[in-house]
């Protein structure tokens, strides 16, 4: 393992320890020697990548993480134009409207507005990526491709319902159906299936041009503020808002396609 290689996994391993990580437990994790990734840990604080602890000594990502990140959302022009469509589907739906957009073979929520006013909300952290085989997100982008893309997506990441709702689908057949539907209908609607208790419906964002999706918008609330009669209200929403971004400037879409393909294009 190369020293970018070893810095890289580190950075992913303290992504998931907010509290921090000794030095030891870092090296066992990693199976690093120590003495290597003391130099590494080192390195990466100098840099202001990490910050070590000076109660005791333990290391954590710094803020400059967060930064670059922001600083990139910022820059990417369907993030930039999608706050208002979030913001009104929101507003409109009166529960968490997100964007998510792919990348790697998965799909990250990058964007949220929150359009609960009361004490019970469904408010979850951004700082992770979906569950493609059992959220409506998931289905929504998987459905935009053929059924073999789509399992190789999914198996990529892992086919994992231990943790997740109870309507969580459990086989591959199962998964299949939830995309083939989605597919038919041009929307993805799951309850009880990414978390208990909660509803989500998702639509993608298909550029026209790529032919492929860019985002998929979703809202996802407690089951009761998204019933079967409010869902056949919001689908039309969030599929015109979906349609308005679809041919949004997209600088970094070349990079969601396959290099033969880039060259193409």
């Amino acid at each position: 393992m190369g020293a970018l290689t070893r810095g890289l996994a580190v950075l992913e391993l303290l992504s998931s320890s907010p509290e921090g990580m000794q030095l030891g437990d870092i090296a066992k994790k990693l199976e690093i020697p120590s003495s290597a990734t003391h130099r590494l840990l080192t390195e990466l604080v100098e840099k202001s990548y990490l910050r070590q602890s000076a109660h005791d000594g333990t290391y954590a990502l710094s803020m400059k993480m967060v930064t670059l990140t922001l600083s990139y959302l910022s820059r990417v022009d369907l993030v930039d134009l999608a706050k208002p469509s979030i913001d009104r589907l929101a507003a409109e739906s009166g529960v968490l409207a997100r964007l998510a957009i792919p990348g790697d073979g998965s799909l990250t929520w990058v964007l949220k507005a929150q359009g609960s006013r009361g004490n019970i909300k469904y408010d979850p952290p951004m700082d992770y990526r979906v569950q493609l085989s059992c959220s409506a997100s998931g289905h929504a982008w998987l459905s935009t491709m053929d059924d073999e893309t789509a399992l190789e997506t999914i198996f990529r990441q892992g086919l994992v319902w231990e943790g997740f709702g109870p309507n969580a689908p459990r086989t591959v057949d199962e998964v299949v159906s939830c995309i083939r539907d989605t597919r038919e209908r041009g929307y993805a609607v799951v309850s009880e299936s990414y978390e208990p208790g909660v509803s989500a419906i998702a639509v993608p964002i298909v550029n026209p041009t790529l032919g492929m999706a860019t985002g998929v918008l979703s809202i996802a609330g407690p089951k009761s503020d998204i019933d079967p009669a409010k869902q056949k209200l919001l689908i039309p929403s969030l599929q015109r808002e979906a349609g308005e971004l679809a041919s949004a400037r997209l600088d970094y879409a070349q990079y969601l396609l396959p290099v033969r393909q880039r060259a193409a294009t």
